[in-house]
Order: C-alpha cells, then structure tokens, then sequence
C-alpha cells in the first residue's frame, strides 16, 4: 500500500479538476441511496427511472423558483457580490459570499511585487498564501488550490479583486455547472420517454410554455401591464381556436396510447415477471406508536395458568373455573355480595342524612 501511496492519499490529487467534490466510491453511493427510494419487488426498470427523474425535476423546481423569485441577503458593499448573486445558484452564491466576506475583513495583503508582468501578492489570513494575479489576460492562481478543488474562487482571490477594484467575476472563473438556468427547458420539461415523438413540435411546445412563465414573472409587480399581458393571449387564443378545428374526441386507448407513444399490440406475448423473493431484511410497515404501546402492554401481561389467556385475570379469577364449582358456592358468593352492597347502601343514606342536620358553621 505504500508503495502505491499516491495513488489513494487525497493530497496527492489536490492538482487534479473538482477533485474536493465527490469521489468514486461516494458516487456509487449516492446513485444506491437515491434509487432504493423507488425500487420494490415489482418495480420495473422504466416506471423506476421514470420516477425517480420526476422527483429530481420536482426538486430542480424548488431549486429554480427559490433562486429566481426571492432575493439574497447581502454581508458586503462590493459589486462582485451582487455579480455573484445574478450568476450562481442560490447554494453556490452562498458558498461564494462566505468566501467574500471573509475575504473582505479577515484577509490582508503582506507584501506585493511585480514579476514578468504578474502581480504576485502575499496574502495574511491564518496561514501566508500567494496569489499571482496576471494583469494582461485577467487569469489569477492561489496557492490554496480551491478553484482547482471546487471549482469556486476563495477568499484570497477575491480580497486581491477588491484591491483591484474589479467588479465582476472573470468569465473563465465561472463554471457553467454553477450558473442558474444550466438546463434547458425543453430537457427539463419533457416527460415523454417512450417510443418516439415530433421532437421539433416537442421544443417548440416547451419553448413556448417557458416564455409564457418568464413574462408572467417579470410582470408579476406590475399590475397592469400583466392585465395587457393576459388579455393579449386572450385574443391570440382566440385566433388560435379559429384556425384551428375542434379535435375528435378521444377514448381512453387512444389517450394510453399517446402517453406511452406506442400502440397497442393485438396480441400479448409479454408479461410482467414473477415476484421474487431477494436476499436481505424485509422491509416491515412502521407501526405508530398507540400499537407499539398496545404490543408492549399485552407482552407484560402474565397469562392465566388455567385458560392461558391475558386478559387481566388469574386462575382463581378464571371463568373457567367459576363454571366448575359447585352452584351452592356461587349461590353463597351472590348472596353475600347482595348483603354487602345493602350495607353500603344503608352507610351511605346514614352519612347523607348527618349532612342534612349539620349547620354550613360546621363544617369552617
């Protein structure tokens, strides 16, 4: 293993590209953890993906309307804060502004000199790291590697573009994996993965939809211009029903088949597979917890060395055993309780009658 040791120690590869961000082993788990969600005995493969990619596009949604429609909090004064925040997602503008605040007041510069036509910077935080900024094509490095690592400026950088008074992120700085709006929207909408389509058609329906929803949210502080806005469709829908005859109607077929984009074949000659019964835990249903206080009851109870039921009697307790006696016994036993209850009768006539006769002086 030693002699292969810069094959598998992480410092080793602090050159190479995003290497700070996952590694393989990570991956494979990941993909496990993220599709054992959708995955049961008689899943198939299709109706699998198909719904594990619907939950991504449901989260690639939240993601784009929390980016778009809300705004962040600013720490600073500069304007490459306020780039930052019009080019990167809202998680990585986070992981930016951290590094330019911390940039901004906790960073200062030791010593700086000029070599071959390089800015070279020594920059003071915990540890001293050099940062050599070229001044003819804009490109910096930092000896900190945190670009290379993941692909984000660090705060060394940015405190040396403050001292350069530069306001914007340089393009090649900024990876598109990073920027919002990385997918397309005729990628993220479409939802149709079966047997083939009119991909122009397809596109251009998409298109459409996505320059609808950008208007209604650029128009959506302005009252009456998203009036105008909507009673312009009003009338192209207008036009549109004019040119464009009612459909026929469908069946139910006819609409199973344009889902799944394949017709029906007039004989089966597939069928779905058999349950199998895999190797491993079985997933149990989650009981709540009245049942799980019910269960934990009932396995406390002693049971009866007579009938073996646990419903909270004992053997002599048993009916079973009350069956068994004699019927002079119980005969006995119901007229001694009938006796009993009398005389509690009678004491509490007695104690009620006291009470009557006593004055309300009594009882302070």
């Amino acid at each position: 293993m030693f002699r292969i040791h810069s094959c598998w120690i992480p410092a080793y590869f602090i050159d190479s590209p995003l290497c700070g961000l996952m590694r393989t082993t990570s991956r494979y788990e990941s993909e496990n953890s993220f599709f054992s969600h959708f995955t049961n005995q008689g899943s198939t493969l299709m109706n699998c993906f198909e719904t594990a990619m619907e939950k991504q596009r449901h989260i690639q949604e939240r993601l784009d309307h929390k980016t778009i429609d809300s705004v962040p909090k600013f720490r600073t004064y500069l304007k490459i804060e306020r780039h930052a925040s019009k080019v990167y997602t809202r998680p990585l503008f986070e992981l930016v502004q951290a590094e330019i605040f911390v940039g901004t007041w906790y960073c200062q510069i030791e010593t700086k000199s000029l070599v071959e036509g390089s800015e070279v910077s020594v920059i003071k935080e915990t540890k001293f790291v050099d940062v050599l900024r070229n001044q003819g094509d804009g490109s910096v490095v930092c000896s900190c590697q945190l670009f290379v690592r993941v692909g984000i400026l660090c705060r060394h950088v940015f405190y040396v573009f403050k001292n350069a008074n530069i306001e914007v992120i340089p393009s090649q700085y900024i990876l598109r994996r990073w920027t919002k709006n990385l997918i397309p929207a005729a990628l993220r909408n479409k939802r149709n993965i079966y047997g083939e389509k009119n991909e122009i058609v397809e596109n251009y329906a998409n298109e459409a939809s996505s320059i609808v929803d950008y208007c209604v949210h650029m128009l959506s502080k302005d009252e009456p211009r998203l009036s105008s806005f909507v009673e312009k469709l009003r009338l192209l829908k207008i036009d549109v029903e004019a040119d464009c005859p009612n459909p026929p109607s469908k069946n139910k077929a006819d609409n199973l088949e344009e889902l799944v984009g394949v017709p029906k074949p007039d004989e089966k000659t597939i069928n779905n597979p058999a349950l199998g019964n895999p190797k491993g835990r079985k997933k149990l249903r989650i009981k709540g917890g009245k049942k799980q206080a019910l269960d934990k009851n009932s396995k406390n109870r002693n049971a009866c060395s007579l009938c073996g039921e646990i419903d909270g009697h004992n053997r002599r307790t048993c009916p079973k055993s009350l069956q068994k006696r004699p019927s002079w016994i119980n005969q006995k036993l119901q007229e001694k309780g009938t006796w009993i209850n009398q005389k509690l009768q009678e004491k509490r006539t007695w104690i009620k009658q006291k009470l009557q006769h006593k004055s309300p002086a009594y009882f302070f």
